[in-house]
């Protein structure tokens, strides 16, 4: 008989656990509060697209020497996104970061990212062929 009321209490406990795991409700405990600083706030979304971009990054710094170099043939900001066309040893191609400067002319480094094949930008009514999204680009001509 102990073994049967363990069972069932064990299995309650289960469907108990579980069943407040759904996705919309709130968690049973509030989380501490944090003592440390709060965190830095996110840029604010791209006000001319319908919908927020799953792929944004953040500008971060980068190095010199980083993997990609080339010539800025063309610049289109788009709310927060800086879109760039860059010619790197006679290839062209679009990278998008979040709140670069770059004009033509300039010499810009950024790193290896995904490239998304047929991407969208609704803010520019626009697809790019292939569109690399990078954290950030250095760019030592813009000081």
């Amino acid at each position: 008989m102990k073994k049967l009321i363990i069972a069932v209490v064990a299995a309650l406990a289960i469907v108990l656990a579980f069943g407040a795991c759904k996705k919309n409700d709130k968690p049973l405990v509030s989380p501490a509060p944090s003592s440390a600083a709060p965190a830095a706030t996110a840029p604010a979304a791209d006000p001319h697209a319908t919908t927020t971009d799953p792929h944004a990054v953040s500008n971060v710094l980068v190095p010199a020497g980083v993997g990609h170099k080339g010539t800025v043939l063309d610049v289109v900001q788009a709310g927060e996104y800086t879109y760039i066309q860059v010619n790197e040893n006679g290839k062209q191609l679009w990278v998008a970061t979040v709140g670069a400067k770059a004009a033509k002319g300039d010499v810009i480094e950024f790193a290896d990212a995904p490239v998304f094949p047929s991407f969208q930008s609704k803010a520019l009514n626009r697809t790019f062929d292939n569109l690399m999204m990078v954290d950030g680009i250095r760019n030592d001509t813009q000081k």
